[in-house]
Parts: structure tokens; sequence; C-alpha cells
């Protein structure tokens, strides 16, 4: 984040539940003049559903879609898992693929991050410092 950014700004919600998730993105379709959105981790609660066997997916789809058509541009993170290969890919990766316009893929391997643009290729090496991140 950038210091000099007044943090007044800022809309902060913090979900301890799918439900609230849900309505915390219902609720972002009201505000006035938002310049970006990050929901970190939008496939956290969506993972325990799974796990717990509820069908949740066509709500996901809802709220995916109530972020699509925001004004703003939408920064979604998700929880990741690895196949017998030793692939990895986002839980809900079809579905999240649906909606994204970009994929991108972080890394952090020797020592060396590695920001992937999955639809073209492009590689982005990048370091986090107490200014930010820088390319």
């Amino acid at each position: 984040m950038n210091p000099d950014i007044n943090l007044e700004n800022i809309i902060v919600i913090h979900a301890r539940r799918y439900s609230e998730q849900f309505a915390a993105v219902k609720k972002l379709a009201d505000v006035k003049s938002m310049s970006l959105v990050i929901v970190d981790s939008f496939t956290k609660y969506y993972r325990r559903k799974v796990q717990e066997k509820v069908t949740i997916r066509p709500p996901t789809i809802r709220m995916l879609t109530m972020l699509k058509e925001m004004k703003a541009p939408v920064i979604i993170t998700a929880q990741v898992y690895s196949d017998m290969q030793g692939n990895t890919y986002p839980v809900g990766k079809d579905l999240l693929k649906r909606f994204a316009a970009q994929t991108i893929k972080l890394e952090n391997t020797n020592q060396k991050r590695t920001a992937t643009i999955l639809e073209t290729g492009m590689e982005i090496p990048f370091i986090i410092t107490e200014q930010g991140v820088r390319a």
C-alpha cells in the first residue's frame, strides 16, 4: 500500500462466514466512487462449504457477477491447492476463470518473486519493500 494514501478512504470488511462475505459484496454495489475493490482470499469460505458438502455454486456465481458489474477494477485473491504432480491451482479455478479478465499467479521460489499473467505467459519479477511493491 502507498503510505501516502488517506486511510479514511479505505473500507475494510472482515467477514467471518460465507453469508457475511456475500452480504458485504452486495453492499459494495451501493458505495459511490470506488477506485478499486480487493477481495482477499475470496475462496476461504467457498472451500469450507465445499468440504462440508454444501452447495454454494449459485450464490458464488451471483457474488462474482456483482463484482464483475462494479464500475471499479476488482482484484480477487484465492487460496490454492496442489495436485499429485505438484501443479498449483486456485480453489474454484474454473468458476473464477469464467469471471476473470486476467489471472495472475504469484510465486516465491529461491528468493525470487514473480507475477505471471497466465493468459499471456508474461513474467514480471518484483520485490516488496517498505515503500510497496516494486517491479
